[in-house]
């Protein structure tokens, strides 16, 4: 995150101090701020645009921060507080209302940050994602190069298809867009592949990232993928995934492993998040979208306490303890939709919301012709998106004549040797052939670069959870 004008270069300190004073607003002569320094706090004032444009200025020793919104000054603690616990938060007279939203938004960035270490220790348990990367290591090798991946399809629209209860009623929509849009490609996370192969919305990318044996159950039945359909993975995924998709794959090395192997940090790796659905966002921008059409993104229920958390089919064959601990209700919190309205949430799912509003500040903030767009109707209201609705989307893209199938003229033409064509030709669910075991041998590989070599992994390479630092 670039450095705001006020920012004086180093501010290291910020998260390593518990003698650290949030300011918010211009302290007048009522608020002792000398006396907070002069007991070696450091300060840093958090202001409004009016505010910073009126003339105020920071001392050497001090800092400070523009809040231009809620989602920059959440990102900004997330990148360089998310670690400090104690302090204060002080502010003028006049400021006192920003101030409780100021706190609002830091207990959330903190919320968040314990999140994600609660969900690594479990996670990571037994050495379970380490043992998992050494088993894929051929994979890194044998598969598809991540970085052939980069801006591939520069300018394209990317349909990404989570699973929330609201595809229940948006699939046929899905399936006609599919059709109607050769050129649009669709990423879905690996839960839902069996059912977008079941409504003919066949997918260009399936990604995956859960590590644990059993998951692999709902690969040993699913369909067969179209010949083009491509399996990307984290590193530490579910060895048994990898070694049973009959088609290309690609595994989506963070930026801690590529700093090891002495590649590309951004090229050669990617960004990590807490759930599958960060890691496909990542994806999509890595590989050169323009728009990016969430559906069943609703981070909540928005039929209510009796509906599923999940849409339909997004279960087959999984432990009845983990669909059970899936299907169950934390507490509930109201959060505003889409519609204007409110829908039920719990705070798992606000984490999960709170970090991809993160991602896509950031990405916006890169790029200022990127898109995010919202599908679902009532589902929670994410900032940085849009809300879409997708029939009047299937409208549109239906009215003209559809394209011709074809690749964007950026895709090279020998890329067609490595499957990043758009899986087309399948149109009847019907015919497609339903396995136990992968009744094709496995490809040849495609020859890629031999990699430095690496006896030995950090478990850091859990879901690329704490690759962050690295891609800041």
């Amino acid at each position: 995150m670039a450095d705001d004008p006020l920012f004086p270069p180093n501010m290291a300190y910020a998260s390593t101090t518990k003698n650290l004073m949030l300011y918010v607003g211009i302290p007048d002569e009522t608020n002792p701020v000398e006396k907070y320094k002069a007991d070696g706090t450091k300060m840093i004032y958090i202001v409004t645009p009016e505010e910073k444009a009126s003339g105020f200025q920071i001392k050497e020793d001090e800092g400070a921060i523009v809040w231009e919104s809620d989602t920059y000054l959440k990102r900004w603690f997330f990148e360089n507080l998310h670690t400090w616990m104690g302090g204060k938060i002080d502010s003028s007279m006049s400021a006192q209302e920003r101030m409780k939203r100021v706190a609002a938004i830091l207990l959330e960035v903190i919320d968040l940050s314990n999140f994600d270490s609660n969900s690594a220790k479990i996670l990571g348990k037994d050495n379970l994602p380490l043992r998992n990367v050494m088993q894929n290591f051929r994979w890194i090798e044998d598969g598809i190069k991540l970085s052939r991946f980069k801006n591939v399809f520069k300018g394209a629209n990317v349909l990404v298809i989570a699973a929330g209860p609201s595809l229940n009623s948006q699939w046929e929509t899905l399936r006609q867009l599919r059709i109607a849009d050769p050129k649009l490609v669709i990423m879905v996370c690996g839960r839902n592949y069996r059912n977008t192969m079941k409504y003919g919305v066949h997918p260009q990318f399936v990604l995956e990232a859960e590590e644990f044996d059993w998951v692999d159950n709902q690969w040993m039945f699913a369909p067969m993928p179209p010949e083009n359909t491509i399996l990307a993975t984290t590193p530490n995924v579910c060895p048994g995934i990898l070694k049973h998709w009959p088609s290309e794959k690609v595994v989506l090395i963070d930026h801690n492993l590529a700093q090891m192997f002495g590649w590309k940090v951004g090229e050669d790796s990617i960004d990590g998040g807490n759930s599958i659905l960060h890691i496909i966002v990542n994806f999509a921008v890595f590989i050169g979208a323009k728009n990016v059409y969430l559906a069943g993104v609703d981070f909540g229920y928005p039929k209510g306490a009796l509906e599923k958390s999940h849409c339909d089919g997004s279960f087959p064959n999984w432990n009845p303890d983990v669909n059970k601990q899936e299907s169950m209700f934390q507490d509930f919190l109201w959060m505003p939709s889409t519609d204007g309205g409110q829908v039920q949430s719990s705070p798992p799912y606000r984490n999960f919301k709170t970090f991809l509003e993160l991602q896509i500040h950031k990405y916006t903030t890169l790029d200022k012709d990127l898109k995010f767009w919202n599908l679902s109707p009532h589902g929670c209201k994410i900032a940085g998106t849009e809300y879409l609705d997708i029939v009047k989307w299937k409208d549109q893209v239906c009215s003209p004549p559809s394209p011709s199938p074809s690749l964007p003229e950026s895709v090279p033409q020998e890329s067609l040797l490595l499957g990043l064509q758009p899986a087309l030709h399948f149109t009847d669910t019907s015919q497609l052939v339903t396995v136990t075991k992968p009744s094709t041998p496995e490809r040849k590989p495609t020859p890629t670069p031999t990699p430095n070599s690496a006896s030995s992994s950090s478990s850091k390479t859990s879901r690329g959870r704490k690759s962050r630092k690295a891609s800041r």
